[in-house]
Formats: C-alpha cells, sequence, structure tokens
C-alpha cells in the first residue's frame, strides 16, 4: 500500500531532511520504504513524501510508538 503525505515543515528543508534520513532503519524495522522525498520548488517548506507501507496499522503503529514521537516532531 502506497501513501502520500504532504505537509509544510517549521525548521528548513535540510534540517527536516537531516532528521528524517537519520531515522530511515526505523521506518524499515516498522516495514515503512520510504519512495520519494521533495519539496516545492518556490517554497521549501512543503514537503511531499511517498511511503510504502506494509500495513495502515503498522504504520500507526510506528507513528503513536513513544519512541518514535521526538524524532516525528523534530
Amino acid at each position: 500500500m502506497k501513501i502520500v503525505g504532504n505537509f509544510e515543515i517549521n525548521k528548513s528543508y535540510e534540517h527536516w531532511k537531516s532528521v528524517f534520513d537519520a531515522h530511515e532503519s526505523q521506518r524499515s524495522k516498522a516495514g515503512i520504504e520510504t519512495i520519494f522525498v521533495g519539496r516545492e520548488l518556490h517554497n521549501s517548506l512543503k514537503v511531499q513524501i511517498l511511503f510504502e507501507v506494509e500495513s495502515i496499522p503498522a504504520k500507526q503503529e510506528y507513528q503513536q510508538s513513544p519512541a518514535n514521537a521526538p524524532v516525528i516532531e523534530e
């Protein structure tokens, strides 16, 4: 199953991307594969992502995990 995300970040894209990339192994362990990450040309605070997930419950479990909350917030 593929999930598309579009959202606005509140720090620089470079900061967000470094935090996002550093947590790749945790997403992978949860069965979440990153297919695409990008930003808008004229607004680098608007980010687009595309994930492939094993299931919606697995993605929700990852997002609701207290261990992942600080990274998601950052």
